[in-house]
């Protein structure tokens, strides 16, 4: 009963069961005491299966009634507080702590996990009703990463709800100029920014990167603070506020992790970017090209960090008038992104409309229209309609079209404006 207690606070998904066995430690006792026996804990399972409360599959467990799981919800949140000696979501959210990677942007091999766990992970903050004390850090630990996950793969308005939460969740606990405040004010700023709201998104990440420099003066905390913002000053068209902070945040990098850390090549990406939007594209595709060897020695050829450096520096030879160069790295970065992501993801579309644009300066416009009609799909779906790439996608399809011969029609164009 114990562990159908525990699944019930869980979504009426697959569970692992090695979610359980493998830390018996955090359950409440005698479930402890089962968990850590392989005979006993199938025994329990297979009693749970037999009265037709659960369903089983080899490795996983599943709830078997949504009703079932509704009713003891409701059971547990009307009880007296007093009468309830162990609390289902505190353990549901140790358990995921103790369980899922902290590492997602840089860590496809983390990613299966967060996959089969996201649901439960949200599942259990549906209608959390436990001590604030014993489930405050948890919550935000586990809203911070899930939110990170989700933004990793192309969901950042999913993402955003869940940033804001873990924020308040961490300014309750530790109060708003905490470094836990500040992670999440970051997430929260990014998302934003991905959204395509820059404005929105640099108070946060200001107030962010206070926050790190009154804790800490300087060190990689602050550098990614720096980094982010320069990010944002870039996206509202301030590239030269954007490359002091860049130029700071690669002192800081080198200074900590030596000159060939994969942090650097993050802020050399960023840098990149703000001397070519300064019409300086000579000075930045150095920059690219020592991110892109950091990046391979680092991760590996395959590596989605590897894809988004050679996007970058497929942008820069285009800006330099070397779309051939420009070509084999972008079909590269593509073919790097649909491993990864899979057909749909932002970063794939990314990867297509660069790649759209070489071959339309290659004279390949006939080419260049169905991936540059794709890669506007994605940024549709990922985004809305009112998305700063949605509307850089239908400017470049519309000078495709023309190429073309079939003028666009005017109605979508106005549309988007």
């Amino acid at each position: 009963m114990q562990l159908l207690d525990l699944l019930a606070w869980m979504a009426p998904e697959p569970v692992p069961l090695d979610l359980f066995t493998a830390h018996a430690d955090l359950l409440p006792a005698p479930l402890a005491g089962v968990a850590g026996d392989p005979v006993k804990f199938a025994s329990s399972v297979g009693r749970l299966v037999e009265w037709f409360l659960v369903r089983r599959t080899a490795g996983e467990v599943t709830i078997a009634h949504r009703l079932l799981r509704q009713s003891l919800r409701i059971h547990r949140t009307s009880a007296p507080l007093t009468e309830d000696p162990w609390s289902p979501t505190a353990v549901v959210q140790k358990l995921l702590v103790a369980d899922l990677p902290g590492e997602i942007f840089s860590a496809p091999q983390n990613w299966p996990r967060w996959r089969a766990l996201l649901p439960h992970v949200l599942a259990v903050h549906e209608d959390v009703r436990v001590d604030r004390a014993n489930i405050t850090s948890d919550s935000g630990w586990l809203l911070d990463r899930a939110a990170g996950y989700l933004l990793t793969h192309g969901r950042p308005a999913e993402a955003r709800p869940l940033y804001e939460r873990a924020s308040s969740l961490y300014e309750e606990a530790y109060g708003a100029d905490h470094p836990e405040a500040a992670t999440s004010l970051a997430g929260l700023g990014t998302v934003l920014a991905e959204l395509g709201r820059p404005a929105e998104a640099k108070p946060l990440l200001e107030s962010a990167l206070s926050i790190y420099e009154a804790a800490y003066g300087s060190g990689p905390y602050v550098a990614a603070a720096l980094g982010s913002l320069g990010r944002v000053l870039a996206d509202l068209g301030r590239p030269a506020d954007a490359q002091p902070l860049y130029e700071r945040a690669l002192e800081i990098c080198e200074a900590t992790y030596g000159p060939d850390d994969p942090e650097i090549a993050t802020v050399l990406v960023g840098l990149g970017r703000a001397l070519a939007d300064l019409g300086r594209p000579a000075e930045a595709q150095p920059l690219y090209e020592r991110a892109l060897a950091i990046d391979e020695r680092a991760y590996g050829a395959d590596h989605p960090y590897v894809a988004g450096v050679l996007i970058g520096s497929g942008r820069v030879l285009a800006g330099l008038g070397r779309p051939a160069e420009a070509e084999p790295l972008l079909e590269r970065a593509l073919a790097i992104c649909e491993a990864v992501y899979g057909g749909d993801h932002p970063e794939v579309a990314s990867a297509l409309a660069s790649l759209g644009r070489v071959l339309t300066d290659l004279g390949r416009s006939a080419a260049a229209k169905p991936m540059i009609e794709r890669a506007l799909s994605m940024y549709e779906a990922a985004y809305g309609p009112d998305h700063p790439e949605v509307g850089t996608g239908l400017a470049r399809l519309g000078g495709v079209v023309s190429d073309l011969g079939n003028p666009p029609t005017p109605s979508r164009c106005s549309n988007a404006r």
